[in-house]
C-alpha cells in the first residue's frame, strides 16, 4: 500500500499533451504514457491597496499512465483549465556529471475545470476492462457496469439479486 499523499492542483494546461511509451527493464514497449505542462496562477486581494495582485505563476510537470494517458492524450489541450490529483514524485538523472531532478505530479486523475467552462464526456470502451468484467476477474473491488454495444447492460460485483443494492446493513443504497 502506497504512503503517498494525494496532491491536487487546479491551473491550466501549459503544453499540448505529449503522448509516450513506456519501456520496462528488458527495453520492451509496455504501455502508453502522456505528459504536460501545469501552469497554476496565484493570486491575492491587497486590501491596502484594494485591488487584486498576481503572483508567480506554479509550474509543474503532469505525468499519467496507461488508459488516463490515452484519454488525457485525446482531451486536454493547452489553455484548457485542468484539476489534476495524483501523488509527487521526484524523477531523477545525471546531466554529464551534474546531477538533476524534477519534482513531478504523478496524475491519478484530470478533468476540466468547470468553473471556466462546459465540457462534453465521452464514454471510451476499453476492450481489456470489458473483457476482464463479464469474466468477473476485474481487479477493482466495486460494482462496475458496462454496456456492451447492443446496449444490453451487465454488472459485475452485483448482489444476488442482480440489483446492484447490498442490503447487508439494512439500508437501501
Amino acid at each position: 500500500m502506497s504512503q503517498a499523499t494525494t496532491v491536487v492542483m487546479r491551473g491550466y494546461v501549459g503544453t499540448d499533451p505529449r503522448s509516450f511509451q513506456t519501456q520496462n527493464a528488458n527495453q520492451r514497449s509496455r504501455g502508453q504514457g502522456c505528459s504536460f505542462r501545469l501552469g497554476a496562477p496565484h493570486g491575492f486581494f491587497d486590501r491596502k491597496h484594494r485591488e487584486w495582485r498576481d503572483m508567480p505563476t506554479t509550474w509543474m510537470s503532469v505525468r499519467c499512465f496507461d488508459t488516463l494517458a490515452s484519454n488525457a492524450t485525446g482531451s486536454l489541450h493547452k489553455g484548457d483549465p485542468v484539476i489534476v490529483a495524483g501523488h509527487l514524485i521526484t524523477d531523477e538523472w545525471m546531466s554529464g556529471d551534474q546531477p538533476r531532478s524534477e519534482v513531478i505530479l504523478q496524475a491519478d486523475a484530470i478533468g476540466h475545470d468547470l468553473n471556466n467552462g462546459i465540457s462534453s464526456f465521452t464514454r471510451v470502451h476499453h476492450a481489456s476492462m470489458h473483457d476482464d468484467v463479464m469474466r468477473g476477474t476485474s481487479s477493482e473491488n466495486e460494482n462496475i457496469s458496462v454496456t456492451d454495444e447492443r446496449g444490453s447492460n451487465d454488472t459485475a460485483g452485483a448482489d444476488e439479486d442482480g440489483s446492484g443494492n447490498n442490503d447487508a446493513l439494512g439500508e437501501n443504497a
